[in-house]
């Protein structure tokens, strides 16, 4: 067997390796997603740019910095799962007649810098996994 054959042979291999395991991928993803969704609770800041309304008793408190410590991510049947004990977060993320819109979550479609930071973790995994080495 050539060389080109045996790249090509290892090549196949490691494509076949990150089907089977696709959180060896998924993983630094999550690690990238919880980062950016940090920021966003850090920075009292939508992903799309959107200042966090303030706290009704007007204290200088960051609001629902408290689910952001409850976030816990998961790869799980190949998709990447945020969940958390604080039931309220959803009215916090959609907003309600008597709570503001506070998204620390992408408001359907993902920013372009959203879109930037996950697709490149999600190139150097597969680099990592397919070449065995970091870009």
């Amino acid at each position: 067997m050539g060389k080109n054959a045996q790249i090509v042979t290892q090549l196949a291999a490691s494509i076949r390796s990150i089907v089977r395991e696709q959180s060896a991928v998924l993983k630094p993803v999550s690690e990238t997603i919880k980062n950016l969704t940090n920021q966003s609770f850090n920075l009292s800041k939508s992903p799309e740019g959107n200042p966090f309304d303030p706290l009704a008793d007007k204290s200088a408190r960051k609001p629902i910095i408290s689910i952001r410590d409850s976030l816990s991510y998961q790869v799980a049947n190949n998709k990447i799962v945020a969940s958390t004990d604080k039931g309220y977060l959803k009215y916090h993320q959609t907003g309600t007649k008597k709570i503001a819109q506070r998204n620390p979550f992408p408001d359907g479609v993902p920013s372009e810098s959203w879109n930037r930071a996950v697709s490149k973790s999600f190139y150097d995994a597969l680099l990592r996994r397919l070449y065995g080495k970091r870009p």
